[in-house]
């Protein structure tokens, strides 16, 4: 049921690392690789938090959701939280072709899985720089395992998210950016979810701890989820979600490109924060078939990119 997936990004052009002095074209390398990746990072995050709530699916019950995602940046947030354009006038535009499913082993235990198919360019203000990559990016898999059900519905959540061996060598790349950070990271959550306004809505909060195999540091994920029933057939959704990194380096300081040197380099070896907005209108075109259109906004973080996202879906469930 999973798709091939496609993603990649490009990097800034050799042609303006060669106008460097020699000492300083390593440095930049990885500067121009670092601040490509921290924006990949984001994107990915976008597909992190699909699921619904914390109810579980009856046995042989499923929803599965074929979507696209629209997600552009040109402009980033930098360690203190100040933000700033991507260099050279750069943009990021990261085309997601995505399969979602959420399947009931038993009532009380769910299985859920990720796989998005990626197109990315990168464009900036120098020739030759511009670059549109693809390939198969980070899957996800997880159980959702509920604890109780009654005024809240309780569920525990574990996940991992694996890459599916793409290299992140930047000699192997040759400049071209990463298609992920080629972790496995696991994680744990706790969800709660209540029905409101007489099965009119619902309520969802969930928070938890991602641990990460490499750098950036451990994260906290976190969102909040309200949805209202506008009719028989339309539903709205609001959501807060976010992460939270639990430690920096005590020597870590914002990066700058000075007189053309960088100082203070962080790469992927920072922390990083964002909170996201999301809006989601969704049609119930039949009992078992829904369409939706969402629009997600990055309201604030350190050292990440400043992002809109749009997209729509199908989604069947039984």
């Amino acid at each position: 049921m999973f798709l091939n997936l496609l993603n990649k990004y490009v990097h800034y052009g050799f042609s303006f690392i060669k106008k460097l002095n020699p000492q300083n074209v390593t440095l930049m390398t990885r500067q121009l690789y670092g601040t490509t990746l921290l924006v990949m990072i984001l994107i990915f995050a976008s597909n992190s938090l699909l699921q619904a709530g914390a109810w579980t699916h009856k046995a042989g019950s499923y929803y599965a959701k074929v979507g696209f995602l629209r997600f552009k940046s040109t402009s980033q947030y930098l360690l203190n939280g100040d933000r700033e354009p991507l260099s050279n006038n750069g943009e990021v535009v990261d085309f997601n072709f995505y399969q979602y499913i959420e399947y009931g082993l038993y009532d009380d235990l769910t299985v859920i899985g990720n796989v998005p198919l990626k197109r990315v360019n990168f464009s900036c203000a120098i020739s030759g720089c511009d670059n549109t990559s693809s390939g198969l990016s980070d899957i996800y898999f997880g159980l959702r395992y509920r604890l109780s059900q009654q005024e809240w519905v309780v569920s525990l959540q574990s996940g991992f998210k694996l890459a599916p061996g793409y290299t992140t060598d930047e000699d192997e790349l040759d400049s071209a950016p990463p298609l992920g950070d080629g972790q496995t990271d696991f994680e744990f959550r706790l969800l709660l979810g209540r029905p409101l306004f007489n099965h009119n809505g619902y309520l969802n909060l969930d928070a938890g701890y991602r641990v990460r195999s490499g750098e950036p540091t451990d994260e906290v994920p976190f969102s909040a989820e309200l949805g209202i029933n506008l009719s028989e057939h339309y539903l709205l959704v609001g959501k807060l979600h976010g992460v939270r990194g639990i430690s920096e380096k005590s020597t870590q300081e914002n990066f700058r490109i000075v007189d053309g040197r960088v100082e203070n380099f962080v790469g992927t070896g920072a922390l990083e924060d964002f909170v996201r907005a999301q809006a989601q209108f969704i049609y119930h075109i039949v009992p078992a078939v829904d369409i939706s259109f969402e629009f997600d906004q990055v309201l604030t973080g350190r050292n990440t990119a400043r992002a809109s996202t749009i997209g729509f879906g199908i989604a069947f469930h039984k």
